[in-house]
């Protein structure tokens, strides 16, 4: 299956019309109807979204694993004021094993350790900039998809910024 065929088979699981799924996830919907027909792939603000929804990204990207995470976070509210405010950053969405997978007991800090600096590093090298939250998902997605599927964490985040770009 391609991901054009597991954007559909999502929306046809939550049995939602293109716009709610994508209202739901805080997606336009011309970009999901796009993401569906498959001349289009989400890039890291979609995949964001999806993933603070309860959407298991590598799923989305690969087919394997569960569709969705053990609990469907709900998702926050982008801030209407990208300025700097004193105001903490709301939290990212918890890395949350799947239904069916075995549970982890804890995060491996020394790749969560390896993953920050990497994505510091590859951000540094693309002369981008992202807000903490965004940064603080991307990390997530990144950790989970390296420790999912054993893929070095510089490969990884390889291919993630190739999203960003």
């Amino acid at each position: 299956m391609k991901i054009n065929e597991r954007f559909r088979f999502l929306r046809g699981k939550l049995e939602l019309s293109q716009q709610d799924a994508a209202s739901k996830f805080d997606i336009p919907v011309g970009s999901w109807k796009k993401y569906e027909l498959g001349p289009s792939e989400p890039g890291s603000g979609a995949l964001r979204n999806l993933a603070a929804g309860g959407v298991n990204i590598h799923w989305l990207l690969t087919g394997e694993g569960e569709m969705l995470t053990a609990a469907l976070p709900p998702r926050p509210k982008p801030p209407a004021d990208t300025k700097k405010t004193n105001e903490p950053a709301p939290e990212a969405a918890p890395i949350v094993a799947s239904a069916h997978a075995e549970p982890r007991a804890k995060l491996d800090t020394a790749v969560l350790i390896e993953v920050f600096i990497n994505v510091d590093e590859a951000l540094a090298e693309h002369q981008l900039t992202l807000p903490q939250q965004q940064k603080a998902v991307l990390c997530q997605l990144v950790y989970e998809y390296a420790t999912h599927t054993h893929t070095s964490v510089p490969t990884t985040v390889a291919r993630f910024m190739l999203l960003l770009q």
